[in-house]
């Protein structure tokens, strides 16, 4: 009886070690399946959390943004001229932007210009090419400050010619063949030919005649000089001095010299009479007189004083 009970206790035994053994292994695999990249099962397969859970280093640089391609301009506005005398330079404004109304962008472009006066000579012709650096904020009186683009035309790159005024067209074009066809601007202060006027050499005496062929007056014509307008016309200025007067040295009276202006032909295109006082002998006065109209720049032209029968 007593080895039967020492059997049956020894299979007891047997059974419990058995059962403590079969506990731990699970434990192990899950641990070794978080731990490493091991299967999860006798198949092979990668578990989903280990393909999707991959940590980013944090010092791992952002990717540097690609530039956001230059739009390219629909709208060509702002169109302007103006002549700044103390460069002697006219500055050509112009502008561009994406939508009609949109902000102002610096275009890449080649801007053609050309300019033709008021005799239908063309004077000036350029294309330009402007890039960011020909565009600058402007402020106006009428149109606040802007971003414009400016050209720069000095006198020396156009022609001299007869008129100081007259018509500068202004068209655009970009590299991908946007085109703005020409728009027609007023400009002015041209440059000219220079009026050749050859006068009297001073001093000059002349006299004046009464009816009776005898002397009235002598004077003598000092300081002679003369200006051209934009339109022609041409102002002479003088410093009369009386020398005689039959009337008396202390009368006060007009005295009369006449004058002619001809062309390089010798044909005269203008002639009058020049009043200068009133004077007495011994007294001199400042006299301006206008001559001619529409005198023709690049001709010659030769002023004549003589005396007043």
């Amino acid at each position: 009886m007593k080895k039967v009970q020492i059997v049956m206790l020894m299979i007891l035994l047997c059974l419990m070690l058995t059962a403590c053994g079969d506990s731990d292994e699970p434990s192990r695999r899950t641990s070794r399946g978080d731990d490493s990249e091991e299967s999860d099962s006798e198949s092979g397969k990668k578990t989903d959390k280990k393909a999707t859970d991959t940590p980013t280093p944090t010092n791992t640089p952002k990717p540097t943004p690609t530039n956001t391609p230059k739009l390219s301009a629909q709208y060509f506005g702002n169109r302007s001229v103006q002549y700044e005398e103390e460069n002697s330079w006219h500055q050509v404004f112009f502008s561009f932007s994406v939508t009609e109304d949109g902000e102002l962008i610096r275009q890449e472009a080649i801007i053609h210009l050309s300019i033709t006066n008021d005799d239908g000579v063309q004077v000036y012709k350029g294309d330009h090419s402007v890039t960011d650096k020909d565009y600058s904020m402007w402020t106006s009186t009428f149109r606040g400050t802007q971003l414009l683009g400016c050209i720069y035309i000095k006198d020396s790159e156009i022609t001299q010619g007869t008129k100081s005024s007259g018509v500068l067209t202004i068209s655009a074009e970009l590299k991908d063949g946007s085109y703005w066809a020409e728009d027609r601007l007023q400009i002015s202060d041209l440059p000219v030919l220079p009026l050749q006027i050859t006068i009297p050499q001073a001093p000059l005496t002349l006299k004046e005649y009464d009816y009776n062929g005898k002397t009235a007056r002598k004077m003598e014509i000092n300081d002679i000089s003369y200006e051209v307008s934009d339109w022609g016309t041409l102002t002479v200025t003088f410093t009369v001095k009386m020398l005689e007067n039959k009337s008396g040295k202390n009368s006060s009276d007009y005295c009369y010299f006449g004058y002619k202006l001809k062309n390089s032909a010798g044909v005269i295109i203008d002639s009058g009479t020049c009043i200068a006082g009133p004077l007495s002998v011994g007294e001199a006065i400042k006299e301006e007189e206008y001559m001619g109209s529409d005198l023709d720049r690049g001709e010659s032209y030769t002023l004549e004083f003589y005396d007043y029968k």
